[in-house]
């Protein structure tokens, strides 16, 4: 190993994942195996490199109709918008400039197998099916999730359930006040509560008016819902659904009622958390039910013991959990008790037999991104399980427009499989992998321990990967 990587910590590739029992073994949903190779193992599996969250582009057909040329072959992708998700040097969107505009869908096919899992797969469609189709047969491998917004509908979103539900149930639109007319727009309370002024993601707060909140209470709600999403989650052959914006616990409540105080569950806070747990786990159901899985992401507090009620029954109505900046506060990362409380939750999570999957958006500053991304990757490392372990960082920008392809040099090495559990370490935490030992320093002081031979200084909140 290169020393200059050694000493500074973090792999990705080589994320290995092996077949969920949930789904049959004609269609597995994770693939286990080394990095670096994609040979067929004896167990049938297969080793597959990174992990992707969602990307949008358009796909546009070059297919000729009658040929005896493989399709594959004829297609193209072209980007459109922000291609910004797949994390590795050659996007599956972009070829080998990041902002290319082009890139056949051959070369698109051989990108796609680097990858394990892709959080928003539906915006790959969206302009072209059967050229998307045939990518996904040529790769079926990567597990590949159907996103949607669970507690809002969009007025400017023909595709989605709005005007479904404007037409025909505008009783489930949230009110700001009890005995509003839910038919009147201006009654309900829409995502514009969320923007922060200044923002970096002003572009998207400009949306927030159009965005509505739903009644997950409502059974009859619970019910419609998920039959929708199932209905769109076996469309295109995905393997589950991505539930985005699942927003349980108290700082919800306290953002909405501070906004409107006599809001339509005002003083019933709980009744909304206990509905959202029931919401999510009626759509669960109905998605095992057909063989797929759902993948929530939560906005709970976790450094701390926060939110009881929500953690003892969010985890029980999902088959995994996205935690976007985990183990950090506002860009604060986590230490001392904070950190290891969080640690824990997630080690709970994995213990349940959950997919436990990272998103993580580190400062603009490359120095302090990268710092920020070390930290917490390794921390990921502390507690990877192979098959179940998700990660995902933007760079360049603490948006998901990433100024730069998501992709860090730390995910090239050859870490291997862990070798045992993480274990204290003077003041640290460190767990060794076959070809390194990572060491995360949780406290708020400089530490200075010998690891391997190797002396490593470790600033406040920090970590590095040492050579074995």
């Amino acid at each position: 190993m290169n020393n200059r990587y050694l000493l500074r910590n973090t792999d990705l590739g080589g994320l290995q994942m092996n077949n969920n029992p949930k789904r049959s073994a004609r269609s597995p949903l994770f693939c286990a195996g080394s990095v670096g190779n994609d040979l067929r193992h004896r167990s049938g599996r297969i080793p597959i490199k990174g992990i992707a969250i969602a990307v949008l582009f358009t796909l546009s057909s070059a297919l000729a109709q009658n040929s005896a040329t493989s399709p594959l072959e004829k297609l193209t992708l072209g980007t459109r918008g922000t291609s910004t998700t797949f994390m590795k040097r050659m996007e599956i969107t972009s070829g080998d400039s990041f902002h290319d505009p082009d890139l056949p869908a051959a070369v698109a096919a051989g990108n796609m197998q680097r990858y394990d899992a892709i959080w928003a797969a539906n915006f790959l469609p969206m302009y072209n099916k059967p050229a998307w189709i045939l990518l996904k047969k040529s790769n079926p491998s990567p597990l590949t999730l159907y996103y949607d917004s669970s507690d809002s509908a969009r007025s400017d979103d023909s595709s989605g359930p709005f005007s479904y539900i404007d037409q025909h149930h505008p009783d489930w639109f949230v009110v700001k006040e009890m005995g509003l007319d839910p038919r009147n727009p201006a009654n309900r309370i829409n995502w514009s509560i969320h923007n922060v002024p200044g923002s970096a993601t002003s572009a998207t707060q400009a949306t927030n008016q159009f965005r509505y909140y739903l009644d997950v209470a409502n059974p009859e709600f619970q019910r419609w819902a998920a039959q929708w999403f199932v209905a769109r989650a076996t469309d295109v052959a995905y393997q589950g659904m991505a539930a985005d914006n699942v927003d349980m616990g108290a700082h919800q409540a306290q953002i909405i009622a501070s906004h409107y105080p006599n809001w339509q569950y005002a003083g019933r806070s709980d009744e909304w958390d206990s509905g959202f747990c029931k919401y999510v786990a009626t759509i669960k159901d109905a998605l095992n039910k057909k063989g797929l899985i759902l993948v929530a992401n939560h906005n709970l507090a976790y450094g701390s013991n926060a939110d009881p009620a929500s953690w003892a029954c969010l985890p029980q109505s999902v088959d995994g959990l996205m935690s976007e900046q985990p183990l950090s506060d506002h860009g604060t990362p986590y230490t001392a008790d904070s950190f290891e409380a969080g640690l824990r939750r997630h080690e709970r999570l994995l213990g349940l037999g959950l997919i436990d999957w990272w998103v993580l958006y580190p400062p603009a500053d490359e120095t302090k991104g990268h710092e920020f991304f070390l930290y917490h990757y390794c921390s990921w490392l502390l507690v990877k399980v192979p098959g179940r372990s998700f990660f995902y960082a933007t760079r360049g920008d603490p948006d998901w427009t990433n100024s730069v392809p998501p992709w860090y040099e730390e995910y090239d090495l050859p870490l291997g499989a862990p070798l045992s559990p993480r274990a204290p370490y003077q003041n640290c935490w460190i767990r060794r992998y076959a070809g390194a030992t990572i060491v995360v320093n949780p406290t708020q002081t400089q530490q200075n321990i010998l690891i391997n031979g190797t002396a490593v200084q470790l600033a406040p909140a920090t970590a590095r990967i040492v050579g074995n």
